[in-house]
């Protein structure tokens, strides 16, 4: 159903699915389920949503008797996500952090280098929320050096790059941050890159680097584009609307 873009067939059968597996008391399945419905809602812009989900799942852990494992961190990362989209920056970075613990304390855990990356490009988003992109760039960088140490991890490093980009531009590194997201793009021209959930905000990036280089048609044309893939993905949503005022005020300018 993701690969259609159907998110409301999605949603309802994970709703359904997560129903079942508290009936049976089945856990294992159900924070499984949830953690998924989770980064629907995420996608979805109801992250208040996502953010009851992730105290829900936070709980299974505790009564799972996973505390410290993996699946604690993993699910610490998407709590934390969903309060970063959420507008709780200061409730991410605890949730982050605590994840940063829980990894740090499995010795022999697999692909250290992966969480670290993933952690890093996170931690990243949250410094850039909260306005500190200095911080911003060290971590995001750091999460691409790590990621690009992995095959076939095309679209996390795309994402990396995508966020990069726009911390660079905030910086007044206009040069580099065309570079990077101009290499971010380079993935999502692949037919795998067009059905990743991530492209339409590569492309609001794009759009708004271009805007800030004062190339009003090319910022005109990224949006477009963003404004109506996101609208076949997700719908309406804050983004959307987001990204249409955006495009009307690039309009006007051009007008």
């Amino acid at each position: 159903m993701y690969s259609r873009q159907d998110l409301a067939g999605a949603e309802e059968l994970l709703n359904g699915w997560i129903a079942d597996a508290k009936a049976e008391e089945d856990r294992p399945s159900c924070l499984t389920l949830q953690n998924e419905l989770e980064g629907l809602y995420r996608v979805t812009g109801r992250a208040e949503e996502a953010c009851r989900v992730s105290e829900d799942s936070l709980s299974l852990i505790g009564r799972m008797d996973l505390t410290g494992t993996v699946h604690h961190g993993t699910t610490l990362l998407n709590a934390a996500t969903a309060n970063r989209a959420a507008g709780h920056p200061e409730e991410a970075l605890r949730y982050y952090r605590e994840a940063e613990e829980v990894y740090r304390n499995i010795p022999d855990l697999p692909d250290k280098d992966y969480y670290r990356a993933t952690l890093c490009n996170n931690l990243g988003q949250v410094y850039q929320q909260m306005g500190d992109d200095a911080e911003a760039e060290n971590y995001l960088r750091e999460a691409l050096g790590l990621i690009e140490g992995f095959a076939g991890t095309d679209s996390e490093a795309a994402t990396t790059k995508s966020n990069l980009a726009l911390v660079l531009q905030r910086l007044g590194q206009q040069e580099q941050a065309q570079e990077m997201i101009r290499q971010a793009l380079l993935y999502y021209e692949t037919p795998a890159g067009q059905k990743d959930n991530h492209y339409t905000a590569a492309l609001g990036a794009a759009g708004q680097i271009a805007y800030a280089a004062g190339d009003l048609t090319e910022a005109e044309a990224y949006l477009t584009k963003a404004l109506e893939k996101s609208l076949q993905i997700f719908g309406e949503t804050p983004e959307t609307e987001l990204l249409r005022r955006n495009l009307e005020t690039v309009r006007q300018m051009i007008r």
